[in-house]
């Protein structure tokens, strides 16, 4: 979220930071804060439901794409 907003990284080495440049470029910040959003509410259903691998599958799904 830092690279795509323009921050920057600090402390990375040039290979994590040539990997997390792509990701950056082929997400929206706002894309990077709704998977944060979606990681909170799977961590929200683990809790009230228990269920971890339907949330985890949810979760997986959502954060792919599908």
């Amino acid at each position: 979220m830092r690279i795509s907003t323009g921050a920057g990284l600090r402390n990375e080495d040039l290979a994590t930071q040539k990997v997390l440049e792509q990701i950056a470029a082929s997400r929206s910040p706002e894309s990077f804060a709704d998977l944060i959003e979606r990681c909170l509410t799977a961590d929200y259903q683990i809790d009230r439901m228990g269920s971890v691998p339907l949330a985890i599958e949810a979760w997986a799904d959502d954060v792919a794409g599908r």
